[in-house]
């Protein structure tokens, strides 16, 4: 927007229309004519050069001719040779002698997935090189090559401080991974014997067996399959049976009263109180959650006062109780364990580089903190405001960590294509409008484009999920045949967990993107939104993004920043080529920016060439009239997703009414109480039974509430 401003500055608006109806398909004589519009010969020339360049994709020509015509930028031959000798290679110069030529044509040519990850641009360099007296941030947007740098910046470390131990610390056991082999793929046999890659809750788990030897069988629950998303699927199911007060434990009942206003504010309470009681373990240990109750809750926009944040915490303890008494522990179980040792922590890391922090709460940056040694190059943070995809409460200052005046950022983007790269960012900003600042935790980099381009994204639509699968999947397939030995593609699918994703790999025949996933071994690979993250595709196909699954239907609006994250995220792993396609109505987040895409059927670019009859896995958003929901009391229906959007009344004259027992009283025992929510609206439907149970306005409610 600035390098356009700065050209059309001055110009007449008749002038300024018609350099703005100039597109790709102009001519040149077009543009010619329009340029000589445009004033004296000097700006002539620049307008020329700069819609040339344009027309050609090459982007980074026409800023730089932009910037010398407005001259915030100067020609070499210009500058004094002490100013020459001062040049280094950055955002705005590239020196000759930093580009390894061999390298560059090989990584254009045939670059595999390991070179494209670890090419080292000019403008990260200096990032790399760069020594701090103290934690340091690095801002970047996606694509930008944050991975990169921390790779690159580890292993100058490492050789800097020989013999002292350097940790790579990041989000998940498959980010970790990746990052590990690409560590060995620098560097092969010589790899620095001092760098250590972890997850961050590899990182807690292993410090909790040193510390609390005597309980490695129940630490290792989380991690005895290597693959924590199977876990975390098992996690799932206990919090379903703690949140229904299943098997005799009630200590679920301490969050009704939030469960009740939740619903009348029509947001699905299960999902949201899970995610809240996540939010407040990822920013107190225990002993110090009182906090809780005055914080602003950064993020968060759904109003709790103090009676209900106390009914959190209470809900809190008995959910820790449970998966205790289950001798079962998730991510956060792990982190929350290492933290009541926080004092006993030492500090035994050199240096520490943190990617993807922005999805990292207060107590896991105190417990980096506290394993890092203070100094020069001490830590070193790497995020992006635009990925964050989990609810946590996150603060530098909590975890005692000061990047005062030692925050830089990188904003060109080299993975996508321009076209790609435009649509993507046009989802996320204009999305972002509706969404109130105050559920944001930053500001979000505007990204400098790449130079290549692509043919437009396709927005593609299908009569099912079966169906995009199935054409998805043909498209793909197509596509390997013709591809380089080096290309890889992705299958990426909204509203499904990755436990969901797992099992429909297994029926589709795909390999799934996980921990222990290597890119080198396949061709196309399944996913869910949040596992394509760190990855880097040819091709990515992303299916289901339709308004009932993106954002959730039942939680928050204004609080859909994380799943317009995890799209974002997904759409850009994309280099060259991207689809998005849905069935029924299109998710809101693509609407907004149909302008960026060229649409279509799936069925003008693809055959279903394979049986699309196979049987989905449960989706991540419950179904609406769930026979299993109707076949319970009250209490337990009104935390189903039935219940979303209940007045209060109507509430609790279910409550009164479905007590999980049949009740007849009066000589012609009329029924007065029911066993289950089924029956009570079976014998609703008749006015007499509805006789002084439930009232006029009520039932007219509820009716309405079930057509709705």
């Amino acid at each position: 927007m600035r390098y356009r401003d700065r050209l059309l500055h001055g110009l007449e608006e008749d002038i300024v229309n018609d350099v703005r109806s100039i597109e790709s398909i102009s001519t040149d004589d077009q543009i010619q004519d329009v340029s000589l519009l445009c004033g004296d010969d000097q700006r002539q020339l620049t307008m020329m050069d700069v819609l040339l360049s344009l027309k050609s994709g090459d982007v980074v020509n026409a800023k730089n001719r932009i910037d010398l015509y407005t001259g915030h930028a100067t020609p070499v031959v210009d500058l004094q040779p002490k100013q020459i000798e001062q040049i280094q290679s950055g955002e705005s110069a590239v020196l000759v002698s930093d580009v390894d030529p061999v390298l560059f044509k090989h990584f254009v040519e045939t670059a595999s997935f390991e070179q494209w990850m670890l090419y080292l641009h000019p403008s990260q360099r200096e990032h790399v090189a760069k020594d701090f007296d103290g934690p340091a941030k690095l801002a970047g947007v996606s694509g930008s090559g944050k991975t990169c740098v921390v790779v690159h910046r580890a292993l100058r470390l490492a050789e800097k401080y020989k013999g002292e131990p350097v940790l790579v610390v990041t989000l998940s056991d498959a980010l970790a991974s990746l990052i590990d082999r690409l560590i060995d793929s620098q560097r092969g046999e010589t790899r620095p014997a001092n760098i250590r890659v972890t997850s961050i809750f590899d990182l807690c788990y292993s410090k909790l067996l040193e510390l609390e030897p005597d309980n490695r069988d129940y630490y290792t629950r989380r991690t005895i399959t290597r693959n924590p998303h199977a876990v975390a699927e098992h996690i799932d199911e206990i919090w379903r049976e703690y949140f229904l007060c299943e098997a005799n434990n009630f200590d679920a009942d301490a969050l009704f009263d939030v469960v009740q206003t939740l619903n009348v504010r029509g947001v699905f309470a299960s999902d949201y109180l899970r995610q809240e009681i996540d939010f407040v373990r990822s920013g107190f240990r225990p002993g110090h959650r009182t906090g809780y109750l005055e914080m602003l809750r950064e993020g968060r926009v759904i109003p709790l006062d103090e009676r209900y944040r106390l009914s959190v915490l209470d809900g809190l303890d008995g959910w820790e109780k449970k998966m205790q008494a289950v001798g079962a522990v998730d991510d956060m179980g792990i982190v929350t364990a290492l933290s009541r040792h926080l004092e006993r922590l030492e500090p035994e890391y050199r240096c520490v580089l943190v990617d993807e922090v922005q999805d990292l709460g207060s107590l896991e940056l105190s417990i980096i903190r506290r394993l890092t040694k203070s100094g020069i190059n001490d830590l070193f943070l790497c995020g992006d405001a635009a990925q964050t995809i989990y609810t946590k409460a996150s603060n530098l200052k909590d975890a005692n960590i000061d990047v005062t005046d030692r925050t830089v950022s990188l904003k060109q983007n080299y993975r996508n294509s321009r076209q790609i790269l435009t649509s993507a960012h046009a989802i996320l900003t204009r999305s972002l409008e509706f969404i109130p600042k105050c559920a944001l935790h930053s500001e979000v980099l505007p990204p400098e484009y790449a130079s290549f381009s692509s043919p437009n994204p396709l927005l593609l639509t299908a009569d099912s999920l079966h169906e995009e699968l199935g054409y998805a999947i043909s498209y793909l397939k197509d596509q390997v045949e013709s591809a380089g030995k080096n290309q890889r593609f992705c299958l990426a699918l909204c509203g499904y967990s990755q436990e969901s994703v797992l099992i429909l790999g297994g029926t589709l025949g795909l390999p799934v993107l996980s921990a222990t996933t290597d890119i080198r071994t396949d061709k196309i690979f399944l996913s869910d939104l949040e596992q394509t993250k760190g990855f880097e595709f040819d091709v990515v196909v992303i299916v289901n993004c339709t308004s009932a699954v993106m954002p959730h239907p039942i939680l928050p609006e204004e609080e859909s920043f994380r799943d317009l994250s995890r799209l974002y995220v997904a759409m850009t792993r994309a280099k060259t080529q991207l689809l998005v396609s849905y069935h029924g109505v299109p998710s809101k987040f693509i609407t907004v920016a149909r302008d960026t895409f060229t649409e279509g059927r799936f069925s003008e670019h693809a055959e279903l060439g394979v049986n699309i009859d196979f049987e989905l896995p449960s989706p991540a958003i419950p179904e609406l009239r769930d026979p299993e929901v109707w076949s319970h009391s009250g209490k337990a229906f009104l935390k189903s997703r039935d219940a979303v959007g209940l007045s209060r009344p109507v509430q609790d004259a279910i409550l009164a009414s479905v007590t999980g027992k049949t009740l007849l009283q009066g000589q012609r025992h009329k029924q007065r109480e029911w066993k289950d929510f089924g029956s009570f609206i079976s014998s609703m439907q008749n006015p007499k039974s509805r006789n002084l149970v439930i009232s006029n306005e009520a039932w007219q409610a509820l009716n309405e509430h079930f057509v709705r």
